[in-house]
């Protein structure tokens, strides 16, 4: 059984059991499909995160910076949007997978003006227009 698959069982063993999950423990998952490269896969565990309330900064900024580095700006955007709409307050991180997505879509000159401001959450917003 391949170590993903086992830390899975593991899981809905836990679950079946009747033990009380906490965000610490979909954290985990999510950290272990992003070092084995399955994006996709660690952002549905987030989105059960975000259903349960159970989402801190620290993994919005892993998964949208694993995403980034997959390309998946849309992805990107529409987490770090999340993230202003739950109330959490986006770090460097997330801007600079912000402007990688819009280098990446060909906009360098907006890029840099992002670069020079100040963060802040309605520039996540603002990033998000620029990129679509």
């Amino acid at each position: 059984m391949v170590l993903i698959e086992y830390t899975e069982y593991v899981f809905d063993e836990m679950v079946k059991r009747g033990v009380c999950l906490d965000g610490t423990n979909y954290k985990l998952m999510i950290i272990a499909y992003c070092w084995t490269d399955h994006v996709l896969q660690a952002g549905n565990w987030l989105a059960t995160m975000i259903e349960k309330d159970l989402v801190d900064n620290a993994t919005c900024s892993l998964i949208i910076r694993a995403f980034s580095g997959k390309g998946l700006v849309h992805l990107v955007v529409w987490y770090s949007e999340k993230m202003v709409q739950m109330g959490l307050n986006p770090n460097v991180i997330i801007f600079t997978c912000l402007i990688n997505g819009i280098c990446q879509k060909g906009n360098i000159i907006h890029a840099i003006e992002g670069w020079r401001m100040p963060p802040s959450m309605n520039m996540v917003l603002e990033f998000g227009r620029l990129l679509f």
